[in-house]
């Protein structure tokens, strides 16, 4: 299975735009919660100021919308419908992604 952020459109070698098809799948980032925690903080209260913890208990440190919009669920292409030759696509396209994504977070590692 191959998730991509940007969607579900395939784009072709000739140019086309394919919508493929989709299926409902648990949100990965969030498990299924519609919120993840701002920077993966884990709570030690012994660490922590007074206002931060009553940040933290109002639900200001949570982020939301993640990749599901709140919902807990994402759509992701069915592979199990596509042909040979459009799995082979996507699975380009979705590694495509994926470099440039990991392209991004070193750039932003190094400060640009």
């Amino acid at each position: 299975m191959n998730y991509n952020p940007y969607g579900t459109t395939l784009y072709t070698p000739d140019g086309d735009e394919v919508q493929l098809p989709t299926k409902w799948e648990i949100c990965q980032r969030c498990a299924g919660e519609g919120y993840t925690v701002l920077h993966g903080m884990e709570i030690n209260p012994d660490d922590w100021e007074q206002e931060e913890l009553d940040e933290y208990f109002h639900g200001s440190t949570y982020r939301t919308p993640c990749d599901c919009d709140g919902t807990g669920k994402v759509k992701i292409v069915d592979e199990d419908r596509l042909s040979p030759t459009e799995l082979g696509w996507w699975n380009a396209q979705c590694a495509d992604v994926s470099s440039m994504l990991a392209m991004e977070a070193q750039e932003r590692a190094m400060g640009a």
